[in-house]
This record gives structure tokens, sequence and C-alpha cells, in this order.
């Protein structure tokens, strides 16, 4: 149901298994898939932090350390990022957006219908459906894109990758977003809470 990377020898996706409804993850190492125990709920999103740090959001946070998980019971998460352990940015199911920090989630706003996040070039993004594209930061949440129907956000050094309801855009300096593929996408193979599936 999603897959994510960091690299060739380090990608993790994520299913459910068909005999009873078990939500699983697999990390790839370069060589062969190696099973990661569940964090004990199902998961709607995941990130990858480092080669051996996994985020997963879902009826609850939790982090995978390479040895065990930590988990946050705080449920309704459908979108999660952390480019680094001390910088992880959530999304739950009624729209508020925040950081995850040790003791919880600490919230920074709420857009209707946000359904994926990300930190780029210094700014938190969230798209937020047919809501469109929005950036927070330096104390304001402001609409980028509202001809954007982002359903899915993948940060990268040079960019920002940007999946719409109906094609794929990126950016390189947070202005322009030129879009390509329109009609490929069609609102299922990215739903909302598979952010991860870029």
């Amino acid at each position: 149901t999603g897959i994510t990377g960091v690299d060739d020898r380090c990608v993790l996706a994520r299913g459910i298994r068909p005999s009873d409804g078990h939500h699983v993850l697999r990390l790839y190492n370069g060589a062969r898939w190696n099973p990661v125990g569940s964090p004990g709920f199902p998961i709607h999103a995941m990130t990858l932090s480092a080669p051996d740090r996994i985020w997963v959001a879902g009826e609850g946070l939790a982090r995978w350390d390479g040895e065990g998980w930590q988990v946050l019971e705080l449920p309704g998460f459908i979108a999660i990022a952390a480019p680094s352990d001390d910088r992880v940015v959530a999304v739950r199911r009624d729209g508020v957006f925040g950081r995850v920090t040790p003791d919880g989630f600490e919230e920074l706003g709420q857009i209707d219908g946000a359904c994926a996040i990300a930190i780029w070039n210094g700014r938190l993004w969230i798209g937020a459906g047919s809501n469109g594209l929005w950036r927070a930061g330096g104390g304001e949440v402001v609409c980028v894109r509202e001809d954007r129907h982002c359903i899915a956000l993948e940060a990268h050094e040079d960019g920002l990758l940007v999946a719409c309801s109906d094609l794929v855009s990126s950016t390189a300096d947070g202005e322009r977003f030129p879009g390509g593929c329109r009609g490929t996408l069609d609102g299922r193979s990215l739903a909302p809470g598979r952010s991860d599936a870029l």
C-alpha cells in the first residue's frame, strides 16, 4: 500500500497481509527485504529519517530505531514527514498539522482537507486536496497554489515534488510549479494518507 526510500540500499514498503489484515513493513537493504515489527496499530503513512529510523502515522505515531518501536498513543494521523528525528511533522484526520515532540503533538494550524505534509526549503508545506497547496512558516500560513489539488508531497534537496489529483508538478524555488503527466493520476492511485507513495 506504500513505498518510500532513502536510496537504492534503503527502501521501505508497507502493506496489509491478506490472511489476517495485519499491517506489515519490510525494509530493503540492497540485497534482501527484512521484516520490521508492527507498531501495534493500522498504518496510514510512513517516512524514513535515516536508514534505521522509520516513522509511521495512523492510529498512533511511532518511531522504529532499528531495534524496537517507541509509540505515542495519539490517534487519527494520516500523513507524516521526518527529515531528521528532531524535525518530525504530521497531519491529523481533522486537518490539524504540527510538530511531533517527545511529549506528544504540538499543533501549528489547521487547513480543511489537509492530507499531505513535507518540510522543504526551511518551510512547512501542506497538501490539502481540492483546497490547494499551502506553506507555513514565519508565523503565517498561506495558500500558494489553489489550482493544485495536492494529495501527496515529497521533499528533496533540489526541489519539492507535488502530486495532485490530476497531474504531478514540482518546484525548485517555491514560486513556480511546472506540471506534467496530466491525466495519468486519477485520485485513487494516490489517495489522501498515502503521501509515501511517491
